[in-house]
């Protein structure tokens, strides 16, 4: 798999490849990444990503369910980082209204923290913002609380909160 998987794609800033290509590359990528995860029964994920800048994709609603009609495999699905998608959807203008029509099913695992939705911080959840929280309760999916800097107490009174903001939910 790893001479199969990104065959092709360089990261070096004067080789940068076309966004075409770069998508039809991760596309194939993940299709052989999943012919490989199925006898195994596993799902590959795709994260959505924040946009820092015009070499990442992946970050709108759209796109990834574009990525998920081309790969078109049972094992493929999508974990969502919605401090990802807060600050994308603030970079990019886009509004996460479509989440649930275009990508419910395929929506496997989160990733939850809270941001200033400008830069993805993975702060604590007492500012989580109230069009997060619907987002979190729209997906009863595996979620993980991903927060910076980690101590215990931080983690215990993350968990404390995301119980009270979003109550019975799938925790991992």
């Amino acid at each position: 798999v790893r001479t199969t998987v990104g065959r092709g794609f360089s990261c070096k800033e004067n080789e940068l490849v076309d966004y075409q290509s770069a998508f039809d590359n991760a596309v194939e990528s993940a299709k052989i990444l999943c012919e490989h995860a199925r006898p195994h029964g596993v799902t590959v994920l795709a994260e959505n990503l924040e946009f820092k800048n015009r070499c990442y994709m992946l970050c709108t609603p759209v796109e990834l369910k574009r990525m998920i009609d081309r790969v078109n495999r049972e094992n493929f699905g999508i974990l969502l980082d919605v401090g990802h998608l807060k600050v994308a959807g603030n970079r990019l203008k886009f509004h996460d209204n479509l989440l649930e029509e275009l990508l419910g099913d395929y929506i496997k695992e989160l990733h939850v923290n809270s941001n200033d939705g400008k830069t993805d911080t993975h702060d604590s959840l007492d500012s989580l913002d109230d069009c997060s929280v619907e987002i979190i309760k729209a997906f009863r999916v595996p979620t993980v609380l991903e927060l910076r800097p980690v101590e215990i107490d931080m983690i215990l009174d993350n968990i404390a909160m995301f119980e009270d903001k979003v109550g019975d939910h799938v925790r991992v």
